[in-house]
């Protein structure tokens, strides 16, 4: 979480907040408000593979890897085909198109040909009906907020910017550089 973040336990309960990204650190975001009893909607930009941690007995991250590999020849092409098309399309099956089913977010690319989110929590919420999903932001003015492709505005407490974790290891007398 960013330098300025404050937990969601710390808002005020039921204050409605809107996470903006995709990535993990939106996922772990986005599972705390809910936790914390806030009202939570999820935006992002631009389509998001999501998988599970594990896929099978191997961590998600094992098959980004083997993609990154394939781009630069050192992994068989079979090896990088079954993964791209056979893990995709189970993904697909399993929890929808692009590991979740929400239309606004469906990737714009292929399965190893982006990051991949490997947390589902968040997505969780979603299907629980505790977070309501839309796609990128158009527009904000005070607290209204419009999306991408929806006709009405949002108005919210907090707008949450989860563009990333800023390392923070308190129990290091330096931080690393």
């Amino acid at each position: 979480h960013g330098r300025d973040y404050k937990r969601p336990e710390d808002f005020a309960p039921g204050e409605r907040v809107l996470v903006v990204g995709a990535g993990e650190s939106a996922a772990d975001i986005v599972s705390e408000c809910v936790a914390a009893g806030l009202n939570v909607d999820w935006s992002t930009r631009r389509g998001q593979w999501f998988a599970d941690r594990n896929i099978g007995p191997h961590a998600a991250d094992h098959f980004t890897a083997i993609g990154v590999r394939a781009l630069f020849g050192l992994v068989g092409n079979v090896e990088y085909m079954i993964h791209r098309f056979i893990i995709a399309t189970f993904i697909n099956l399993a929890w929808g198109k692009g590991g979740h089913g929400v239309r606004g977010w469906w990737p714009e690319v292929p399965y190893l040909h982006q990051f991949l989110n490997k947390s589902r929590d968040g997505i969780l919420e979603v299907y629980r009906g505790r977070v309501k999903a839309h796609s990128g932001v158009e527009q904000v003015d005070g607290k209204a907020v419009r999306f991408r492709g929806e006709s009405e505005d949002f108005e919210y407490d907090r707008i949450i910017l989860a563009t990333g974790y800023v390392p923070n290891w308190p129990f290091l007398e330096q931080q690393p550089k």
